[in-house]
C-alpha cells in the first residue's frame, strides 16, 4: 500500500503494523461481483487531497484536458502495480490484499459515477487493481483538508510531470524530493483536524445520499490504536435539530432559574461515579496524564458552588432612584451554539454549557473532533437528567462548525484558534449572533531580580509542559533580568532534563501531542528557530512518534516565527533583558493577551509590574487564573466576552429593564 500512498497522499507513511491491519477487510469470494468494505484507518486525512477534484485540478479547467486526466489515470495505474509488487514481497503472492480479478475498469467507473468524465486509456482495460483503492479514492472524497489548497497542487503537478516527463527516473526524484520535505520519524497513522473519516461507498453515486454512513474514528496519539468511533452528524441535518433545540428551549425556559439549576445538579454525582472512566478516555483520545485526566473528569462534577454562584447572579435584580422603580431580568437568548477544544475536553464544554442551561438556553454542542468520545461522554451525563432536545450533540469538523455558526442559534460560544474566531466573527456578524470567544495567547513570564529562582524556575517548567504545553495560558516566552538569568537557566534546565514523557497511562510528567499536525507545527517552529541562530538550552532532539522532548531555547529573536506565533507545545524560550522596562516592553510586544506571570519577591515592585501588562489575566508568582468568582478573560486579539465569574454568566442571557414609577 506504501507505493500508492505515496501516490496519492503524498508521503503517508504505512507501517507493517498497519498493513496486517488491512487484514481484517471483509473476506468476500473471489468471484463475488460486489465491493467489499475496507477498514481504511490508515489513511492520511491531514496530507489528502481535499477531493478527486483537487487530485486533478481545478474544477472547471479539469474537464477542459482529458490529457491532465489520462495522466492521473496513469499515476495511480502505476500505484497499483507498485502496491502489488509490495504486497507480493512482504506477505506473498496469496496475501488477501491482492485483488487481482477485477479489472482497473472499476476504478473508471467510480469515477465517471462522480461525473468526473475520464476517458480510459486503451491500455488501461484489463489492469488489475487492488479493492483498497476504489475505498481509499472514495475517503479522499470525504477528507476535508489543505484549504489553501497548497499540498493538492503540488501533488498535481508532480503527477502532470510524471505524465509529461519521459524520463521516469528524473520524475520520480522530483516526487521524493518534495516527500522529502516531511518530517521522517512518524510512524503512527497521521491524524488532525477531521480525525480520520471512513465511507462505506455503495456502488453508484446516486445511492451515495441514501446510503452512505460517515464515522469519525478517534485514535490514540501515543500507540495509534483505535479509541473509539461516532456517527458524523451531517452538516444538512444542523437546521432541523436547531428547530428541535429551539422547540425544547420554550419548555426549559418554563421551569424557572432555580428549579434549572436544580435539575442541573443532578448530574453532578454521575459525574463523580464515572470520573475515572472518563478520564481514561482523555488520556486514550488526547495523551494528557491520566492523574490530570481523572482530576479534569472529578472536576465537573464540582458544580454546587457555581449553579449557586449562576443563580444568584440570573435572579432579577432590582434599582430604585426616587422617581423609579426598575427590574433588571435576565432572559435566555435562545439557542445557544457551544464549539470546544480538544486540550480540556470535559471541562471546558461545562464552562460553555452550564451556564447557557442555567440562563434557559438549549444548546447545541459540537466537541473537537480530535476529543469527539469526551465530548460525548460530558453530553451523556447530562442527558442522563435533562429534558430531550435541551443539549443536542453534533460531531464533525470544519462543515459541522460553519454550518451551526450559519445556522439560526442566537450565540455562539467558542474556545480555539485566533483564526477560526475571527471566521466566527465575520459569519455572526450577519445576524448579529452573541459570541463569547476564548482564542489563542502567547503568553510570557517576567522573572524579576529579587525573584525566588528555585520557584520560579519550577512554574517556568511545570506551565510551559504541562498537558504537553497544549494549553491556552502555557508560558513559552521568559524574561530574566541580566543579574539572574544564569542562575535561572541552569535551575530550569536541570528540572526539564528530568521530565518523564511516556504514554499518559503510564502517568508519566507529560504524554504525547494531540495528532502529528500539531507536532509538526512545533516541530517546524523548532527546527526554523534553531536554523535561524536560536540556541537549545535543555532538549531539542529525541523527538519521535508523537512524542516531543521537553525544549527550552535562547538567543531567540524577535523575527523568528517562535517569537510572535503560538507554538502550543512543550517548547519556550528564555530571553536576558537589562531592565524591567525592556521585560515589560518584550512582553507586551504581541497581538494575544490571555495570560501572564510575573516572580518577584518585592510584593509592591511585583504588583506595580504586573499591572503594565496587558493581558487580561496577571499571575504574581503562580499562574494566571484567578480566584473562584473571578472571570477568565482574554484581552486583544485573544478573546472577546469572558467565561466565568457572575459576569460571565450574564453573557448567555438578555438584559430586559422593566421599570414602573414609584
Amino acid at each position: 500500500m506504501f507505493g500508492f500512498c505515496k501516490e496519492l497522499g503524498h508521503g503517508v507513511g504505512l507501517s507493517k503494523s498497519l498493513l496486517r491491519r488491512t487484514r481484517q477487510v471483509n473476506r468476500h469470494d473471489r468471484d463475488d461481483t460486489s465491493r467489499p468494505t475496507c477498514n481504511l484507518d490508515f489513511v492520511n486525512s491531514e496530507l489528502a487531497p481535499r477531493s478527486l477534484w483537487d487530485l486533478m485540478g481545478d474544477h472547471a479547467s479539469h474537464r477542459k484536458s482529458s490529457q491532465h486526466r489520462v495522466a492521473v489515470l496513469t499515476s495511480l495505474v502505476r500505484s497499483v502495480r507498485s502496491v502489488e509488487a509490495l504486497v507480493a514481497k512482504q506477505f506473498g503472492q496469496d496475501s488477501d490484499l491482492i485483488y487481482a480479478t477485477r479489472p482497473f475498469r472499476v476504478l473508471v467507473d467510480f469515477l465517471k459515477s462522480y461525473d468526473v468524465g475520464i476517458q480510459a486509456p486503451e491500455d488501461l482495460g484489463d489492469t488489475p487493481q487492488v479493492d483498497l483503492l476504489v475505498h481509499t479514492a472514495a475517503v479522499l472524497d470525504v477528507v476535508r483538508r489543505d484549504p489553501e489548497r497548497r499540498l493538492c497542487r503540488d501533488r498535481w503537478r508532480g503527477a502532470r510531470e510524471q505524465h509529461e516527463q519521459p524520463d521516469h527516473e528524473a520524475a520520480t526524484s522530483a516526487h521524493q524530493s518534495s516527500l522529502n520535505s516531511r518530517p521522517s520519524n512518524m510512524s503512527l497513522p497521521r491524524r488532525g483536524p477531521t480525525a480520520i473519516i471512513s465511507v462505506l461507498l455503495p456502488p453508484r453515486h446516486n445511492e451515495l445520499a441514501e446510503s452512505h454512513m460517515e464515522i469519525l474514528k478517534s485514535y490514540n496519539p501515543a500507540n495509534g490504536e483505535v479509541v473509539g468511533e461516532v456517527r458524523v452528524t451531517p452538516a444538512s441535518e444542523i437546521p432541523a435539530l436547531v428547530t428541535r433545540a429551539r422547540a425544547a428551549q420554550k419548555g426549559w425556559d418554563a421551569l424557572g432559574l432555580e428549579e434549572r439549576a436544580e435539575v442541573i445538579r443532578k448530574a453532578s454525582a454521575i459525574f463523580a461515579e464515572r470520573a475515572q472512566a472518563n478520564g481514561e478516555i482523555m488520556t486514550r483520545e488526547m495523551g494528557k496524564p491520566l492523574k490530570e485526566a481523572v482530576g479534569e473528569a472529578k472536576s465537573v462534577g464540582h458544580m454546587d458552588h457555581e449553579l449557586d454562584e449562576m443563580v444568584a447572579a440570573l435572579s432579577p435584580e432590582v434599582v430604585e432612584d426616587p422617581r423609579l422603580r426598575s427590574t433588571i431580568y435576565h432572559d435566555p437568548l435562545g439557542v445557544v451554539g457551544a464549539i470546544t477544544p480538544w486540550n480540556f475536553p470535559i471541562s471546558m464544554p461545562a464552562w460553555m454549557i452550564l451556564p447557557a442551561l442555567a440562563a434557559g438556553n438549549t444548546v447545541i454542542f459540537k466537541p473537537s473532533e480530535e476529543t469527539p468520545l469526551c465530548g460525548q461522554a460530558y453530553a451523556d451525563a447530562l442527558n442522563e437528567v435533562l429534558p430531550e432536545d435541551v443539549l443536542i450533540v453534533v460531531h464533525g469538523a470544519d462543515d459541522q462548525g460553519k454550518a451551526i455558526v450559519q445556522s439560526d442559534v442566537d450565540m455562539i460560544a467558542f474556545t480555539g484558534s485566533r483564526e477560526v474566531g475571527k471566521h466566527i466573527m465575520r459569519e455572526a456578524a450577519g445576524t448579529l449572533k452573541r459570541v463569547v470567544l476564548e482564542l489563542g495567547g502567547k503568553d510570557p513570564m517576567i522573572v524579576l531580580e529579587h525573584a525566588d529562582i528555585t520557584k520560579a524556575a519550577k512554574f517556568a517548567m511545570w506551565n510551559s509542559f504541562r498537558n504537553a504545553g497544549q494549553v491556552c495560558v502555557s508560558t513559552e516566552r521568559i524574561f530574566v533580568l541580566d543579574s539572574v538569568a544564569e542562575e535561572f537557566e541552569s535551575a530550569l534546565a536541570e528540572m526539564t532534563a528530568t521530565m518523564k514523557i511516556g504514554d499518559g497511562m503510564d502517568n508519566p510528567d507529560m504524554g504525547p501531542m494531540v495528532n502529528s499536525v500539531q507536532r509538526d507545527h512545533v516541530l517546524s517552529q523548532l527546527d526554523a528557530a534553531i536554523s535561524a541562530g536560536a540556541k537549545v538550552l535543555v532538549g531539542g532532539e529525541g523527538h519521535h512518534d508523537n512524542f516531543i522532548i521537553p525544549t527550552v531555547l535562547t538567543d531567540v529573536t524577535e523575527d523568528m516565527d517562535i517569537a510572535c506565533t503560538e507554538t502550543f507545545g512543550p517548547v519556550a524560550f528564555v530571553t536576558r533583558v537589562s531592565s524591567v522596562d525592556e521585560a515589560v516592553d518584550k512582553a507586551n510586544d504581541t497581538h494575544f493577551g490571555l495570560g501572564a506571570v510575573v516572580f518577584g519577591e518585592d510584593t509592591d515592585d511585583t504588583a506595580a509590574v504586573a499591572r503594565r501588562l496587558t493581558a487580561g489575566m496577571i499571575g504574581m508568582n503562580r499562574a494566571a487564573g484567578g480566584a473562584v468568582g473571578t472571570p477568565w478573560v482574554g484581552a486583544r486579539q485573544s478573546g472577546l466576552g469572558f467565561h466565568k465569574s457572575p459576569d460571565g454568566h450574564k453573557q448567555f442571557t438578555q438584559a430586559r429593564v422593566v421599570t414602573a414609577p414609584l
